[in-house]
């Protein structure tokens, strides 16, 4: 099965992301903030990550070269 992480500090985007992915049979795995979702990636190897790029604890934009 395909895993997604989404890494995010707002649980209802969160929250709208896994009803609108889930049944496409993806496994969805999720992280509050850029230091969490750091970890969980290097632990899970998703297949594809989407981030909130403003966030406590490290936010998306410092992954992306900003």
């Amino acid at each position: 099965m395909k895993k997604i992480l989404i890494i995010d500090d707002s649980n209802l985007q969160v929250q709208m992301l896994k009803e609108g992915i889930q049944p496409l049979g993806f496994e969805i795995i999720s992280a509050e903030d850029g230091e969490e979702g750091l970890k969980l990636a290097k632990q899970i190897n998703p297949n594809l990550i989407i981030m909130d790029l403003i966030m406590p604890k490290w936010m998306g934009l410092r992954y992306a070269g900003g």
